[in-house]
């Protein structure tokens, strides 16, 4: 029974945190939901590179397993720098799907009347 009630508390304490915090994996969770589509359409760009370069079967350096291995982490990494990168270009929109991101600054004006503005 007390390892039970330990554990409810621990249990809460990590939820009431999540709620009132956020997930500590939110900012990681949004950018590949942003980079997602992108990362799917250039995945073969990448992977034929990677196939030209030494994990094709005509000209490959190390054994199959490791190349498949080496193959699918370097397309996956690779495929998501280049969204990454090209996101924050005029690109964006038509080669990974999603508008650029700007960093936009908002700068606080004062207050006018509607009768002073022409």
């Amino acid at each position: 029974m007390g390892i039970l009630a330990s554990s409810d508390t621990v249990c809460g304490d990590s939820l009431q945190h999540w709620v009132t915090q956020g997930s500590p994996w939110r900012e990681a969770v949004r950018i590949g939901s942003d980079i997602s589509f992108g990362v799917y359409l250039a995945h073969p760009l990448v992977l034929s590179l990677l196939l030209d370069h030494g994990l094709g079967s005509s000209n490959q350096a190390i054994p199959s397993p490791l190349a498949t291995v080496a193959g699918i982490a370097g397309a996956i990494a690779g495929a998501s720098l280049l969204c990454l990168g090209v996101r924050r270009t005029a690109l964006a929109l038509p080669l990974i799907g999603r508008p650029r991101e700007l960093r936009v600054t908002i700068t606080e004006r004062p207050h006018q009347p509607l009768s002073s503005r022409t």
